[in-house]
C-alpha cells in the first residue's frame, strides 16, 4: 500500500456515518496499550481523520471523500474492531444501524483498502 496515495471514495450517508462510528467506537474496544499498533494511529489522530469525516455531513444523499490510503487503512481497522468488539445486538445499539448494514460497508471498506 501506498500510504501517500489519495483514495477519492463516493459514500452514502449510511456508509459515512458508520465510518465515523468505527472511529468514535474503536477507542471502546481496543486497549490503550495496544491501540497505536493495532489500529495505526494516535487517538490526536483518530481524532483528526474523524473530524474530517464529519465536515461531510449534511451533504445529501451521497458524498465524494479524498482520503490517503494510510487514513483509509485505519478506518478499516477501526470498523473491524467495532464490529468485532460490539457484536451483532450492540451494534444496532451503539452505531444505529443494522449488522447487517455494517457488514455491507465494512465488505466495501475491505475491498477499497485491498485496492490500494
Amino acid at each position: 500500500m501506498n500510504a501517500d496515495k489519495l483514495v477519492t471514495v463516493d459514500l452514502d450517508a449510511e456508509e459515512l456515518e458508520i465510518w465515523i462510528a468505527g472511529l468514535r467506537e474503536a477507542p471502546e474496544e481496543v486497549p490503550r496499550e495496544e491501540f497505536e499498533s493495532r489500529v495505526g494511529t494516535s487517538w490526536a489522530g483518530l481524532d483528526q481523520i474523524r473530524d474530517e469525516l464529519k465536515a461531510h455531513r449534511g451533504a445529501g444523499g451521497s458524498t465524494t471523500v479524498t482520503i490517503s490510503a494510510e487514513q483509509l487503512a485505519v478506518v478499516h481497522r477501526c470498523l473491524v474492531a467495532t464490529v468485532e468488539g460490539l457484536g451483532v445486538e450492540e451494534f444496532h445499539t451503539r452505531v444505529g444501524y443494522s449488522w447487517e448494514t455494517g457488514q455491507r460497508v465494512l465488505g466495501r471498506l475491505a475491498a477499497l483498502v485491498a485496492s490500494v
